[in-house]
C-alpha cells in the first residue's frame, strides 16, 4: 500500500463504483499501474479494500482518461 502514495493527483484516475466505493488507478514508482479500491470509513475518509497491479482493461480506461486529459 506504500506505493499508493507516490501517485501524484494530477496521475490518479478515479472512479466511483458501487456501494459509495471508489475505483483509482494510478502508476507506481516504477511505472506500473496500480488499481486500489476504496470504501467509505466514516465522513469524508476512506479505507483501501484491496489494490493490485492493472490488467488490460484497466490499463486501456486508464490511458484513455489519460489522452482525454492531454486535449
Amino acid at each position: 500500500m506504500e506505493e499508493v502514495a507516490y501517485g501524484l493527483a494530477s496521475e490518479l484516475y478515479a472512479r466511483g463504483t458501487y456501494s459509495n466505493r471508489y475505483f483509482v488507478t494510478g502508476p507506481k514508482a516504477d511505472g506500473a499501474l496500480l488499481v486500489l479500491i476504496l470504501a467509505p470509513k466514516d465522513r469524508g475518509r476512506y479505507y483501501p479494500v484491496t489494490a493490485y497491479e492493472a490488467d488490460n482493461k484497466d490499463r486501456r480506461e486508464y490511458y484513455q482518461w489519460k489522452a482525454e486529459q492531454q486535449r
